[in-house]
């Protein structure tokens, strides 16, 4: 993962995964700040996983509306609202 200077003029950094995909913002504190993030889950984790393999599915009830969707088991991120 590292965080380079944009040359698309739409944001000012970018940060770039090792699997390819990117995330742009105008700050570098903002990118910094999302490298340690990712940094940080990555060890609470420990090692990359597919999410879907720990998909959870949930459901309730709150205020008269039904919610439900997936989400990680194991790293809790949210994955599909239904």
């Amino acid at each position: 993962m590292k965080i380079v200077r944009c040359t698309n003029g739409v944001g000012v950094w970018e940060v770039i995964s090792d699997n390819g995909s990117s995330q742009v913002f105008d700050l570098k504190s903002d990118a910094e700040k999302y490298v340690r993030g990712y940094k940080k889950e990555k060890e609470i984790i420990g090692v990359y996983h597919n999410c879907w393999d720990f998909a959870d599915y949930y459901e309730f009830e709150e205020e008269g509306h039904r919610f439900h969707g997936w989400e990680c088991g194991r790293c809790g991120i949210h994955l599909q609202t239904g």
